[in-house]
């Protein structure tokens, strides 16, 4: 279909002054700088900031299965649903210590995960 076919289309559904205010916002539009880019940016500056155990569940049960044993615990943890793993903040020289006792407890449970250092 060509362009103005869907624009002579659009005006007549939507009528002219529509079609005005929606092309005009489109060539008004910053496509240089997207709001989301710069929330991406500062979050992965935050992440990059923390320091922490990263725990990754084999599965999405094993993910709910690790949020239960932090709720039960009380073991301090934070769910990045973004990036679909546990945070578990602790000095870098802590992390061998932590690993081996999340690793047991989970064994214990059934859970299955793997472990990864965030420094």
């Amino acid at each position: 279909m060509k362009p103005t076919i869907l624009t002579e289309n659009y005006k007549r559904f939507f009528g002219q002054n529509l079609l005005n205010e929606n092309v005009k916002k489109f060539r008004d539009f910053d496509y240089d700088e997207d709001p989301m880019d710069n929330q991406i940016l500062a979050e992965s500056k935050l992440i990059k900031e923390e320091s922490g155990l990263m725990v990754i569940g084999r599965t999405p049960l094993d993910n709910n299965s690790i949020g239960d044993f932090v709720e039960e615990e009380g073991f301090h943890a934070e769910w990045d649903a973004r990036e679909g793993y546990w945070l578990f903040p602790e000095e870098e020289e802590n992390y061998d210590n932590l690993e081996i006792e999340l690793e047991r407890e989970f064994n214990k449970r059934g859970i299955n995960a793997r472990f990864e250092g965030i420094f």
